[in-house]
């Protein structure tokens, strides 16, 4: 099937303004929208409102040249509401955005240290109108952590999920562990008797989400490279979940979804039906990409697993649910150049449609989301002449964008 492909033609910056006026008279009926100041933004990370607006999680650089979080509440026409950034005077990297059960706004993502570049985990919290209320590090000093995902327990607590150098069992290519640990909505930790804090297999592991299940149990997700002398383990890296007990102690077999090339996860979602669909990228031996996507069962029982044909060079980036099939989105490489890919997937692998949207430079696939009249919406980071900006691209149940 062939790509369909929308080149977003733009106008040159004048002043910093990043709006839709930067664009062709032509485009400026379609919903493409942009976010940002002066500098580099780059966009990650989405929810959406009960009443239909928007927010937008990305990054924006400093002056200074340093990094902050940016976040950008948007009506449900993409029209901006309020923006804000947030950071001290090092790097940090945003990484997924939730609300709480009071509708309180968590942040997680990843700062550089100033002193000795060591990367940290970091929690803003702030209400609903973007104020700071609160933020908190997680990590270990004298090693590089990182978190990637914060849930929300049934009983109103955080379970934080990451990767962390500071391994059970250092040396040889154990490199790097899954960690979580669990908090108050306060952003307090609990102490480590209420809860297991690492996981790892002796190789490298790096953490992405936990789901809780309906009695209090969970289930991880990430990717390892673990080797298994029973070969349930395909070569390289592999996507991966293993089940945990109420207190995050291992309770089953880890689960391995790959092929004899390397994948690296990406998103897990869970599904309608009660079971978890996963996204990921896998890598060949000579470099190229493509997305690959994995199905479970309620009981995390194999369902089937799939690389998307696709004769591109995509890395999958974000998955979501849309009356049965997924709307997948991820980033095309291609000559140089990078575009933002968007499609329809049956739960068997088929293409419905699909389609790409960029322009000569670099635009770069964030979270995509699928709303309750079909139409579609994905962040994104697309460049405009000489700078990236945070962008929404909304789209009809086609994947064709909409007015």
């Amino acid at each position: 099937m062939r790509i369909g492909v929308l080149y977003i033609i733009l106008l040159t910056l004048l002043f910093a303004c990043d709006t839709e006026s930067n664009v062709e008279p032509y485009y400026e009926q379609y919903f493409i929208k942009y976010y940002g100041t002066e500098g580099d933004q780059v966009g990650v990370d989405l929810l959406v409102n009960g009443d239909n607006s928007f927010l937008l999680l990305g990054s924006s650089k400093r002056t200074d040249g340093n990094s902050q979080i940016l976040l950008t509440k948007a009506d449900a026409l993409g029209n901006e509401i309020w923006s804000y950034t947030y950071g001290e005077s090092h790097n940090e990297y945003a990484k997924s955005v939730i609300l709480d059960p009071s509708g309180n706004i968590l942040i997680a993502a990843v700062i550089e240290e100033s002193d000795g570049g060591k990367t940290n985990g970091k929690i803003f919290k702030l209400n609903a109108e973007g104020v700071l209320i609160d933020s908190t590090y997680i990590g270990t000093d004298g090693f590089d952590d990182e978190i990637n995902g914060i849930t929300i327990t049934q009983n109103q607590e955080l379970i934080v999920v990451g990767s962390t150098e500071n391994v059970l069992a250092p040396g040889g290519s154990n490199t790097w562990d899954i960690f979580s640990i669990r908090m108050t909505l306060d952003l307090n930790e609990l102490p480590l008797s209420s809860w297991r804090r690492f996981y790892g297999y002796n190789e490298q592991d790096y953490g992405v989400q936990a789901f809780e299940k309906a009695d209090g149990s969970f289930l991880f997700f990430g990717t390892t490279n673990r080797f298994t002398q029973d070969n349930s383990q395909q070569d390289g890296f592999n996507m991966f979940v293993f089940p945990t007990d109420n207190t995050g102690i291992v309770s089953g077999a880890e689960k391995y979804f790959g092929t004899l090339d390397n994948q690296e996860a990406s998103q897990m979602i869970r599904t309608s039906d009660g079971g978890f669909a996963m996204i990921g990228t896998t890598t060949s031996a000579s470099g190229g990409n493509s997305i690959f996507i994995s199905r479970i069962r309620s009981n995390n029982d194999f369902l089937n697993a799939f690389p998307l044909n696709v004769n591109t060079n995509i890395r999958g980036r974000s998955i979501a649910e849309s009356s049965g099939d997924y709307i997948i989105s991820g980033t095309i490489d291609s000559n140089g150049t990078t575009d933002i890919y968007l499609a329809r997937v049956s739960s068997t692998g088929l293409i419905k449609w699909e389609n790409s949207f960029g322009g000569a430079d670099f635009d770069v696939a964030g979270k995509v989301a699928a709303l309750n009249d079909g139409s579609i919406i994905i962040v994104g980071t697309v460049e405009l002449e000489s700078q990236t900006k945070m962008c929404l691209i909304k789209t009809s149940n086609l994947g064709l964008l909409e007015p």
